[in-house]
């Protein structure tokens, strides 16, 4: 007899899957501290995906990374090696 899988084990191979390929950004997202980390991904149109990550940087100004890909899992992809690199921008207000 098979053994039916729970929603817990549905998780558990969810933030595994999350923590080999995107280590950096599981890492982020689950910080403890207040820093208010978020990503956001938008489909700019066919095969063109733009994932970006925004959270708050030592100095406490807040700070952006980006990643684009041709579909969602590779901006992620993407944006984890971005991350990864350390390759931040200050997150200015948009036309600043």
């Amino acid at each position: 007899m098979a053994k039916q899988s729970t929603g817990n084990d549905r998780w558990n191979l969810l933030d595994s899957a999350l923590l080999s390929a995107l280590p950096q950004l599981r890492a982020l997202l689950n910080e403890s501290d207040e820093s208010a980390s978020r990503i956001v991904l938008k489909h700019r149109g066919h095969m063109d995906w733009l994932a970006m990550v925004t959270t708050v940087g030592p100095d406490g100004t807040p700070v952006i990374a980006f990643g684009n890909g041709f579909d969602a899992l590779a901006a992620l992809l993407a944006l984890n090696a971005t991350v990864t690199a350390g390759n931040w921008r200050p997150d200015r207000p948009w036309g600043s």
